[in-house]
């Protein structure tokens, strides 16, 4: 059966006080057209550039994958019904396993797009393609949502936290001056010491990724991952 990837020393531990942090980009567009060649939403494409990421990392640190090796994360997700009146911050924690152990980008789409397939027929969660839909704008909210899902999650290890929030399509300003992009950045969580956020913003997916300063000089590496990944998706969809 499937198995924890053996590289939770890599993911797993008490962060210090200093922070790395680097970003990764992609296009929403070419996105989309993954989603729309291979089927899934575009939460799923997302969720397999990260993947790809954190297997660039591992593997950047000499670990061995094998192919059903997995990085468990939690996702948190909007849960408000479009239109809903109540304000509120409704957020499910949705827990996935990440395959990193897949080397092939395609394929690790279809691993990625089954399980989230399964977790949304599962009657948990409806309309969880949350990056670009309805969700709402409240990463802090979200993250904090999320560590308290944790904290008191029955599943082993959470080796990550991914967060998704969706930006605002269309160009803005400030003073006059055009926003060229926005650059998510969430917190480390409790025992992690590599977190990811997402957001989408005028047709780019920006990635920002926090790390621990001391035990993850090489963060770049999940950076690299996530957009090589991307872009051999978007090759191959072309």
């Amino acid at each position: 059966g499937q198995q924890m990837a053996h590289t939770e020393d890599h993911l797993l531990g008490q962060p210090g006080t200093h922070r790395r942090w680097v970003w990764a980009e992609g296009d929403l567009s070419s996105v989309k057209a993954v989603k729309d060649r291979h089927g899934g939403t575009v939460n799923d494409v997302i969720l397999t550039a990260i993947a790809g990421g954190f297997r660039n990392y591992l593997l950047g640190r000499g670990d061995r994958l094998r192919p059903d090796d997995f990085v468990r994360t939690l996702v948190p997700v909007s849960t408000r019904q479009p239109g809903g009146r109540s304000g509120g911050n409704e957020v499910a924690g949705l827990f996935t396993d990440l395959p990193v152990g897949v080397a092939d980008p395609v394929k690790r789409l279809g691993v990625v797009r089954e399980r989230m397939a399964a977790i949304k027929g599962s009657g948990l969660l409806q309309g969880t393609d949350a990056l670009v839909a309805n969700a709402v704008f409240v990463p802090p909210a979200l993250f904090a949502a999320a560590g308290r899902l944790a904290a008191r999650a029955p599943q082993p290890m959470v080796s990550t936290i991914t967060t998704n929030v969706p930006g605002p399509q269309q160009q803005l300003y400030f003073l006059g001056h055009p926003l060229l992009r926005l650059l998510p950045y969430v917190p480390l969580g409790m025992n992690q010491l590599i977190t990811v956020a997402i957001i989408s913003y005028h047709g780019q997916i920006n990635c920002g990724i926090t790390a621990d300063y001391d035990k993850v000089p090489d963060v770049e590496l999940v950076a690299l991952g996530i957009e090589q990944t991307l872009q051999e998706l978007a090759a191959e969809a072309a």
